[in-house]
């Protein structure tokens, strides 16, 4: 004898159930007619024919699915809570009787949605923001990351983070040097010179010297790949120099004594200022009236064999055998004593050459410094730098009032209205990525460092930086400078350098949104423009450039994005399944050794396409599998499911093509089980499952038959 047993099931709680018998004598006919003995029970319920009852409630058409269970299973049932249902056979049984009890199937269920990642991850089936960057990145750990010391050059240091990111550390400018054949940072604090009068840095390439006094033949040099370049003060007194320290040097924590001062050297009463600078030296004179011939003077620059000097873009230039520029003499600006210092360009022309000795004159508007306005003393700086910029790297200022002197060898990048002043300034920095852009690289932080030595007042306005839409050179200046990007960062509003009350300081800037787009490769890099509000001269700074031991530092720190992505690996492809399956993925590869996240989708079209009925959003590290809940798979219907790879830094590259399942319980009819029939009862030969199927009354209409 064969027992049937046929459960209405809604959701994880029985609501009827009916024990048929059936032999060779009771056939699924006679159950679909009511014949022979039955019991049916559950919670009270009584009824004989469980198909009958079944349209008694209201259903008169369609099918019933009956589940297959065990004793334990239906005793586990009748113990389960849940609301009771009475039906007596011939009469319409109570549909609110119904209220309270499941289904294990939903149609139109809410899909399941992903779980709440936090702000900031990714979604794998949207485009990477623009700007995006990882908010689980940790990055560069003091004492905890490892520089990579065979990547370490002049300008970029590279360090390995324990969170398996890396760390680049860019200036423009050289800020270390070899020395027996390992790396050391630029010192160029000022201190007396071993073995001999005069100053040298504390830690620099050999070359770099101070002269003890004014009159030497050189009072300062600096060396160049084509030797070392010295500066002489023509008719100086032979006054010693007493050391002290710039406006940059007071930026320095402790306070760096990087300039010496000569008093009264040049004509008896104007001090001449040098200071040593990482790519050449800065040399000022300082007057202390606008007097008649005080406007314009002579210098001599002293140069190594075989270099000339001619009229260039910056000032002077110096070029060797090859004709390649090996530095140049020039980018001076002269500034007056007021509290808001007035400022005028500083010209530098070739006067002629005689062997070794090139005479420069350096002037400046004798107008401007004849102004009753002038508040005295004056200082006159033009700087010589070494030529660098082959490295890709560069930064300078364009003002709208000085036209002809290309500031790139400038010692300060100005910004913003001048105070009290028409003319506007904007800063202009590149930095060399190559070793980022292009290595498929994906930016989790970047910030940019400034010395900001000089702001108008302590209170406080916000600097602006935005990537150019053009590249810049040596010789840009304000008439030919390049347009910027449309995107803008802004910093908090800030003030440093007016006084004691806001005194100088490094201030840090997140450009990460900037330099992702340059590394991602969406816009070139063309460096950035730093700016504020021109219509205020409140908002206007004054920030130390590359020629200074505290230049601009951009530090990047990336990670590379994940090589094998994971990939659907069971259930196979077109399976059907009675539960929600275990989707299951093949683990990726992640080059850095990062731990790996996935997020599942299930949907109505392959590929993560159509209808997405459930999404699982990023599971745990190292987590391959993942199920959909029951309550949004629709019983017959076919599934596509695809899964995403994360290593908690990168954007993701999307999901994977994606397999199917079929969602079948095995209920209901269908061709794919075989069936024992008798009418309109039909009994699923693998599983026990009783249908029945029942057609409401119909009769004849215009159109044909209703029902």
């Amino acid at each position: 004898m064969t027992i049937v047993l046929c459960v209405f099931q809604f959701g994880d709680r029985a609501g009827v159930a009916a024990v048929v018998p059936l032999s060779s004598r009771r056939t699924a006919r006679e159950v679909a007619r009511g014949r022979g003995s039955g019991v049916v029970n559950s919670r009270r319920l009584r009824a004989r024919v469980v198909a009958v009852l079944v349209v008694a409630v209201g259903v008169v058409a369609g099918d019933l699915a009956l589940l297959p269970a065990s004793v334990e299973a239906r005793e586990a049932r009748e113990q389960a809570a849940g609301p009771e249902l009475s039906l007596v056979p011939g009469q319409p049984g109570d549909p609110s009787e119904l209220a309270g009890l499941g289904s294990a199937v939903q149609p139109g269920a809410e899909v399941e949605t992903a779980v709440g990642n936090p702000a900031g991850w990714p979604d794998p089936g949207a485009e990477r923001p623009s700007g995006w960057v990882s908010p689980l990145a940790e990055g560069f750990v003091e004492g905890e990351s490892v520089e990579v010391e065979e990547l370490t050059s002049a300008q970029r240091r590279v360090f390995e983070n324990p969170d398996g990111t890396m760390t680049e550390e860019l200036s423009v400018e050289p800020v270390r040097f070899r020395d027996g054949g390992e790396w050391v940072d630029l010192d160029l604090e000022l201190v007396d010179a071993r073995g001999e009068a005069g100053f040298e840095p504390v830690a620099a390439p050999e070359g770099f010297a101070v002269a003890a006094t004014a009159d030497a033949e050189a009072v300062v040099t600096a060396p160049t790949d084509a030797g070392v370049v010295g500066l002489a003060q023509p008719g100086a007194a032979a006054v010693e120099g007493d050391l002290e320290r710039s406006a940059i040097g007071a930026v320095a924590s402790a306070g760096v004594a990087d300039q010496v001062r000569f008093v009264d050297a040049v004509e008896g009463d104007s001090d001449l200022v040098v200071r040593v600078l990482p790519t050449g030296f800065e040399s000022s004179v300082v007057v202390p009236d606008g007097e008649s011939g005080r406007a314009s003077f002579e210098q001599v620059l002293v140069v190594p064999d075989g270099v000339t000097a001619r009229d260039g873009g910056a000032g002077v230039e110096l070029v060797d055998a090859e004709g390649v520029v090996v530095g140049s003499y020039g980018s001076g600006v002269a500034f007056d004593s007021a509290q808001h210092p007035a400022e005028a360009e500083v010209v530098t022309s070739l006067v002629g050459q005689e062997g070794p000795a090139v005479t420069v004159a350096v002037s400046v508007d004798p107008v401007w410094l004849a102004d009753a306005a002038r508040v005295f003393p004056v200082t006159i700086d033009p700087v010589f730098s070494q030529s660098t910029s082959a490295s890709g790297a560069l930064d300078t200022y364009v003002q709208s009032n000085i036209t002809s002197t290309p500031q790139n060898n400038s010692t300060e990048l100005k910004i913003g209205r001048a105070y009290g002043t028409s003319y506007v300034r904007r800063a202009l920095l590149k930095w060399n990525l190559s070793s980022i852009i292009g290595g498929n690289r994906s930016v989790v932080s970047a910030e940019l460092s400034l010395a900001v030595t000089y702001s108008p007042s302590c209170t406080g306005r916000a600097l602006s930086v935005s990537p150019l839409a053009a590249a810049f050179n040596a010789s840009t200046l304000w008439s030919n400078q390049p347009a910027r990007d449309a995107q803008t960062v802004n910093t908090a509003a800030f003030a440093a350098g007016y006084n004691s009350s806001c005194p100088a300081q490094i201030a840090t800037v997140d450009v990460a949104p900037i330099v992702s787009r340059w590394v991602s490769g969406e816009i070139p890099n063309h460096g950035i423009r730093l700016w504020a509000n021109e219509s205020d001269d409140l908002a206007g700074k004054t920030v130390a450039s590359a020629e200074t031991f505290l230049p601009p530092t951009l530090t990047v720190t990336y990670s590379r994005p994940v090589s094998v992505d994971g990939q659907p690996s069971s259930p196979s492809d077109g399976v059907f399944v009675q539960e929600p399956p275990v989707l299951t993925t093949s683990a990726g590869t992640d080059p850095d050794g990062d731990a790996l996240r996935y997020w599942w989708v299930v949907s109505t079209e392959p590929n993560a396409e159509g209808d997405v009925v459930a999404s699982s959003g990023w599971q745990a590290p190292n987590q391959l599998s993942w199920t959909p809940p029951a309550n949004v798979l629709v019983p017959g219907q076919t599934y596509h499911w695809a899964v995403a790879t994360w290593d908690g830094y990168t954007w993701p590259n999307g999901f994977s093509a994606s397999r199917s399942f079929t969602y079948d319980l095995r209920v209901g009819r269908s061709d794919l089980w075989p069936f024992d029939e008798a009418g309109p009862a039909a009994v699923n030969l693998t599983n026990g499952n009783l249908v029945v199927a029942a057609s409401s009354p119909s009769m004849p209409a215009l159109g044909g038959d209703m029902g």
